[in-house]
């Protein structure tokens, strides 16, 4: 059975062990990036720089107890943005000290991205004003560039 609450010293245990030059294999436990990635999946992470995420990597990061996998968009003034395909808003944004990695075994090809894109303009910001207002204006945020 795949563990779903992880402890802050678990997570940078796994952090940890998954280092420069590792994999790791993690168990989804949600539907939030069906169809390419489903509840019970094993996907297997690479550690990442944040500087070399580009949009619509797919990313593990941990929050509220959980590892939580979903597309990122952009680092906005520091934190992170992130969505996944099932909700019609961004996350609230985040520390990049919060990310595992990087899942290596599930891309986006180039139409894919396309409509990716379409959908991630149409999303809101999240609804915390804080999250977003103090990291970087709300109005006029581009999507970046792939």
């Amino acid at each position: 059975m795949a563990k779903h609450k992880y402890s802050i010293t678990e997570f940078l245990s796994l952090k940890k062990k998954l280092g420069k030059n590792n994999d790791l294999n993690v168990n989804i436990i949600s539907n939030s990036l069906s169809p390419w990635i489903v509840r019970h999946q094993n996907v297997t992470l690479k550690s990442v720089e944040i500087k070399d995420l580009k949009a619509f990597d797919i990313i593990v990061y941990w929050s509220d107890e959980k590892l939580i996998c979903h597309i990122y968009y952009k680092t906005l003034n520091g934190k992170i943005m992130t969505k996944g395909l099932q909700s019609k808003e961004f996350d609230q944004l985040f520390s990049p000290k919060l990310v595992l990695g990087v899942v290596e075994d599930t891309k986006f090809n180039f139409i894919q991205k396309f409509f990716l894109k379409r959908s991630f303009k149409r999303a809101k910001l999240p609804e915390d004003k804080n999250s977003i207002e103090k990291v970087a204006g709300a109005e006029g945020f581009e999507p970046p560039t792939y």
